[in-house]
This record gives C-alpha cells, sequence and structure tokens, in this order.
C-alpha cells in the first residue's frame, strides 16, 4: 500500500514538472525564419533587437514583429538613418523632453523602408517608433485586414497610454 502511495505521488510530482518545463522552456525561433530586419540588427551592440513570432494584435490578428531598440546615441542614428526618421518639429520635441511619449506610425515598403506604399498594396511593413524610448517595431503584415488591425492597434496605445 505505502509503494503505491509513493508511485502515485512520484507520477504527480513528474506530471507537475513536465508541465512547468513546458510552460517555461525558451521559446526561441530560428535565426533564418526571423525577419530581415531583426537579422540586419541582432549583432549591433548599440540596437537590441528582438523578434515576436505570431505577435497577437486582436482576437483574430497574429503578425510578426520586430522590435528595435537603441541602446545609445549611436544606435539612435543609426536606426533614425536606415528607416528615415525625420526631424520632428518643435512642439513634438518640446513634448519628447518633458517625457510625454508618442507613437509615430507610416506604412513602408518591405524591402525599402524610406519609401511609402499605395493603399492598395497589401503586403507592406508598418513601422511604430517611439522618439521618447528610442524604439521602433516592425510589424509584416500580408494583408489590408492585417494592416488596419496594425494601425488601430498602435493609433489605440498611443492615445490611451495611461491604460497600458
Amino acid at each position: 500500500m505505502k509503494k503505491t502511495w509513493l508511485f502515485t505521488v512520484f507520477i504527480c510530482l513528474l506530471i507537475i514538472a513536465g508541465g512547468g518545463a513546458v510552460v517555461l522552456w525558451p521559446r526561441t525561433i530560428p535565426f533564418d525564419k526571423c525577419s530581415e530586419s531583426y537579422k540586419i540588427y541582432a549583432n549591433n551592440p548599440s540596437v537590441e533587437a528582438s523578434f515576436i513570432k505570431d505577435f497577437r494584435i486582436n482576437d483574430t490578428i497574429f503578425v510578426d514583429v520586430t522590435l528595435l531598440e537603441a541602446v545609445d546615441s549611436n544606435g539612435w542614428n543609426i536606426l533614425k538613418h536606415d528607416f528615415c526618421l525625420p526631424n520632428l518639429e518643435l512642439v513634438f520635441q518640446q513634448n519628447i523632453e518633458i517625457k510625454e511619449d508618442m507613437i509615430f506610425v507610416r506604412v513602408v515598403n518591405k524591402d525599402n523602408y524610406c519609401e511609402s506604399v499605395d493603399e492598395s498594396i497589401p503586403e507592406c511593413n508598418i513601422l511604430a517608433t517611439s522618439f521618447t524610448k528610442h524604439t521602433l517595431c516592425v510589424f509584416n503584415v500580408s494583408n489590408l485586414c492585417e494592416r488596419y488591425a496594425v494601425l488601430h492597434y498602435n493609433y489605440d496605445k498611443s492615445t490611451n497610454q495611461n491604460n497600458i
């Protein structure tokens, strides 16, 4: 009888440990499956790059996202140059100085981040830039539904910052 209880407890502990391992096991994506923008900045010491596969935008839409965060002023200058970020007007710069974050969003060509795309082209990237945090998110979208959902998501995050 005692051996049966010990065996039962052992099996229960094994199940709990297995479940914990599955939940806590790191989910890494092979480098070749990551976005091109991630591959470019992954080994740059001035830019912290992260790739998120199937980031949830809403209940039905998931897109791949690359998050690029400048670690220092050199990294921010690299990102500003490579993604053709504009110099901000004085009003926006004043808001940044008081740490009021605004998310600037634009739709760009998948192959050229400096080139805007026409409304009719479904495949594109959406850049969401925080000048305050020196971060840039590249959302990879493949159809108009995803595009509108990502634009709405970023608009919602930008206008409801106190709720985040």
